[in-house]
């Protein structure tokens, strides 16, 4: 992982003051080092965290890089 945007408390480990340049919400994001990145949000209705990835790969490496962000999410959520 090469960065964190944390906007509930309004950290970003990108910036140079480590504050958020985003509004306040409730949105943590994750950035690794392969140009994966994986916001997870709650819902605000539901008892629920939704997520949302972005990958980038060649069609041939998709189930490569599906597999490492779905380990990566599940290390996060079980370490929540």
């Amino acid at each position: 992982m090469i960065r964190v945007r944390d906007l509930v408390r309004g950290f970003d480990s990108k910036t140079d003051d480590q504050k958020a340049t985003l509004p306040q919400n409730n949105m943590l994001t994750f950035y690794f080092e392969n140009g994966s990145v994986i916001t997870l949000r709650t819902s605000g209705t539901e008892p629920k965290i939704k997520y949302y990835s972005e990958i980038i790969a060649r069609p041939d490496e998709r189930y490569v890089y599906c597999s490492f962000v779905f380990t990566n999410i599940n290390n996060v959520l079980n370490n929540l």
